[in-house]
């Protein structure tokens, strides 16, 4: 015990000297010791650096004590990630939230890890640019994490997930090597892909620091449609139908009963808790005639297979509602 008491002390200096007294904890942890799950696990220390160098540094500085090392981005997950279940180090990447670069000629973004997911679809769609992958916890999600995880969201169905839009990555390795894969082109066919063995591997071959994305242009026009079912078999066999349709909406989400009334239940938004089922479907696309035609379609097949209290929105409040 006195001998971990030594290491620990002398690991808590060496990170005051990589990163800052003021970026070192190591009382009131509890942000930190848990995920979106109820999983729980107290850390010994948690650091944050701001750049990529100090993150290997730190990388370097608990392999030299044999202390253990859990990267975290914003907590988001479900699958207990960011949890440092054998105590040591919470590697926090909250502050390398830095948007290095909009290339819009490109059509490429260059981000720190711990960017928020949704701040960096709100800054690229004001210069007419577009990143799909949607995942439900974007307000507070963190890029870093998204490639960890690959995560995907509604909009996955026409658009795909995280993996199809990374072009780069700086990636710092368990040795505290520092390493770049891939870059800005869009195409990248010759070599071993290396780059891709990082998204998806949650934290086991490295630290994702620096990601280049790939954007698209932004779709201009949207349109959202409800449709109501007696039964969830019902509205399932519609999205098929759907599908089969030739029309491949942007979203497609289908909510259960037992769904639907859980939701009213917290919200009081009104939705029907007598249905079996309810989708949500968005169309996008470039002009205002064709996601309308879209639409049509989508509720004409909706309603040959028991579709009801159908509604369709166009304006901007309407869908947020």
């Amino acid at each position: 015990m006195e001998q971990q008491s030594e290491t620990t002390s002398a690991l808590i200096e060496g990170l005051r000297h990589i990163v800052g007294a003021d970026w070192v904890h190591t009382d009131a942890l509890d942000a930190w010791s848990h995920d979106a799950t109820e999983l729980w696990a107290r850390p010994d220390v948690v650091v944050e650096p701001l750049a990529t160098a100090e993150v290997a540094a730190v990388v370097r500085l608990a392999a030299r004590h044999g202390v253990p090392l859990v990267t975290r981005g914003a907590g988001s997950g479900l699958a207990g990630g960011a949890v440092a279940n054998t105590g040591g180090v919470v590697l926090s990447l909250a502050r390398m939230q830095r948007l290095i670069e909009v290339d819009a000629q490109a059509m490429t973004a260059t981000v720190q890890a711990g960017i928020v997911t949704g701040e960096l679809q709100a800054a690229v769609e004001a210069q007419g640019l577009f990143y799909p992958p949607d995942p439900a916890s974007l307000s507070w999600c963190t890029i870093g994490g998204n490639v960890a995880c690959n995560a995907g969201g509604p909009r996955a169905l026409k658009y795909g997930v995280t993996r199809q839009y990374v072009l780069g990555l700086e990636v710092v390795l368990a040795n505290g090597e520092i390493v770049r894969l891939g870059g800005k082109t869009h195409k990248q066919a010759s070599g071993y892909n290396l780059m891709q063995l990082f998204v998806g591997s949650e934290g086991t071959l490295g630290i994702i620091t620096e990601v280049t994305l790939r954007l698209i242009p932004l779709p201009p026009m949207r349109a959202t449609l409800t449709a109501l079912f007696a039964t969830l078999d019902a509205a399932s066999n519609a999205v098929t139908a759907v599908l089969h349709s030739g029309s491949l909406p942007c979203t497609i989400e289908i909510m259960d009963r037992a769904t639907l009334r859980a939701v009213e239940a917290h919200g009081a938004l009104g939705l029907p808790a007598d249905a079996g089922a309810m989708l949500v479907i968005e169309q996008d696309g470039r002009l205002a005639q064709a996601v309308a035609d879209e639409l049509a379609l989508v509720r004409e097949v909706c309603a040959q297979h028991g579709g009801y209290g159908i509604e369709v929105a166009t304006a901007a409040a309407d869908r947020e509602r």
